[in-house]
C-alpha cells in the first residue's frame, strides 16, 4: 500500500539499501502463534525471544494494551475479531511480520529452505542491524 508519495515501505527500504520482502502469509493467527511460540520457549536454557527495555511502546503492547475490545452480549463474554487499532497494535504487528520473514513460523514449521531472496534480505538486516539498536 502507498504510504507517502505514492511510495511502498519496500520502496523506501531499497532507497536505504535494505532489501525487504514480503512475510510469507498474512493470517492473523498464524502471525500470533509464533509470537506466542517464541514467548513461551526455552532455548539452551534462555528465553528464545527477548525484547529491550528500551522498546517501551512494544513492551507496552505485550504487557496488554495491544489486545481484543470486549463486546458486550448479554450472558456471554464476546471480544472483537480484530485487536484494536493504535500505536502499540501496530508495533506488535510488525513485530509478527518480522519474526515470519526472518523464518519463524511457516518456513520453520514446514522445514523449508529459505528461498534467495529471503536469505539475501536476512543478510542485508543483519549488515544493518547494528544501525537499528
Amino acid at each position: 500500500m502507498a504510504q507517502t508519495d505514492d511510495k511502498t515501505p519496500f520502496m523506501m527500504l531499497k532507497q536505504s539499501d535494505i532489501r525487504a520482502i514480503p512475510a510469507p502469509t498474512n493470517d492473523f493467527e498464524e502471525r500470533v502463534t509464533v509470537l506466542d511460540e517464541l514467548l513461551i520457549k526455552l532455548v539452551d536454557g534462555h528465553p528464545a525471544i527477548t525484547i529491550h527495555p528500551r522498546c517501551k511502546t512494544l513492551v507496552r503492547g505485550l504487557a496488554g494494551e495491544y489486545h481484543f475490545r470486549r463486546i458486550r452480549v448479554v450472558g456471554e463474554e464476546k471480544f472483537r475479531d480484530k485487536p484494536d487499532k493504535g500505536p502499540t497494535s501496530h508495533v506488535c504487528e510488525a513485530l509478527h511480520y518480522g519474526l515470519l520473514g526472518a523464518g519463524e513460523g511457516v518456513l520453520t514449521k514446514r522445514r523449508r529452505t529459505l528461498d534467495p531472496e529471503l536469505e539475501r534480505a536476512m543478510a542485508d538486516f543483519r549488515k544493518h542491524q547494528a544501525h537499528f539498536e
